[in-house]
């Protein structure tokens, strides 16, 4: 038995997400849970076993991107990104997403399509 076959929380985190550094994944669905009395916004991604707890990072992130209705996240693509935040004054691994918006793919589409010519 390994004592790390116990660390199997609910939600997806930062030690548990090393698989899917530097992967884009899709958003498939968005509910709201409440966690210790306090209401926070959950994201499942397409072939990921567990959902994220999206932190206010993040979550202003996906707004800015992809706008204040979460509805018309569903679909969306976003790069899961591991890094160290500080948080109560140590530096913490953190999982941040970069928010794959129609306009950033279609000004990589047209540099890529220019670099070719």
């Amino acid at each position: 038995m390994l004592a790390s076959e116990f660390d199997t929380g609910k939600y997806l985190n930062a030690k548990a997400a090393g698989e899917y550094n530097g992967t884009t994944l899709v958003i498939y669905q968005v509910t709201p849970v409440v966690i210790r009395d306090v209401k926070k916004m959950v994201i499942g991604f397409e072939n990921v076993e567990k959902e994220l707890v999206v932190n206010k990072t993040n979550r202003g992130i996906l707004a800015a991107a992809f706008g204040d209705d979460t509805d018309a996240w569903l679909g969306k693509s976003v790069v899961l990104h591991l890094t160290r935040v500080m948080f109560e004054g140590q530096l913490t691994p953190s999982i941040v997403l970069e928010a794959k918006s129609p306009a950033v793919l279609d000004v990589n589409a047209e540099r890529a399509k220019k670099a070719k010519k």
